[in-house]
């Protein structure tokens, strides 16, 4: 039985990423050692608007909330018509009990060392598949919640 689906949010988010990357998010998270319960917030974006995402805090008012320049994002959709990229949070978990506990804080849903164990749960079904998954936490500028498809290993 499958731990954990998306909902519509989160498969809507999923709309136009690569096909591959959406079967890896969507078994990793039905796989009964997902360890959290997840969301995708961002997937899968057009030139323009990760163009004003990346001039949101720079030319236009705001808070920085995206390091990666429009030409280079995953987020962006490709010529292929896929975005390889998604950002999560994590939103809850089954207890012991079965008893599903959901994250209300923007300090829960976005806590690092539970990013990390969906990331390193994700690259694992990724890997297990043949395909590479990176974790934007390894970098150097930390973007915890961001996940990117890399293909084949």
């Amino acid at each position: 039985m499958a731990k954990y689906s998306f909902g519509e949010r989160s498969l809507a988010q999923l709309k136009n990423v690569n096909p591959t990357f959406k079967d890896i998010l969507i078994k990793a998270l039905a796989d009964p050692k997902c360890p959290w319960d997840i969301t995708v917030t961002d997937g899968a974006r057009t030139l323009a608007e990760q163009q004003k995402l990346y001039a949101q805090g720079r030319t236009e008012p705001g808070r920085i909330v995206t390091w990666s320049a429009p030409e280079k994002s995953k987020h962006v959709i490709q010529k292929d018509g896929y975005g390889y990229a998604v950002d999560i949070i994590v939103c809850g978990y089954i207890d012991f009990s079965g008893n599903y506990q959901k994250f209300t804080t923007t300090k829960d849903i976005y806590k690092r060392s539970r990013l990390k164990e969906v990331a390193k749960h994700i690259i694992n079904v990724a890997r297990q598949k043949g395909y590479k998954v990176e974790w934007g936490g390894s970098w150097a500028v930390d973007d915890s919640p961001h996940l990117q498809f890399m293909g084949k290993l």
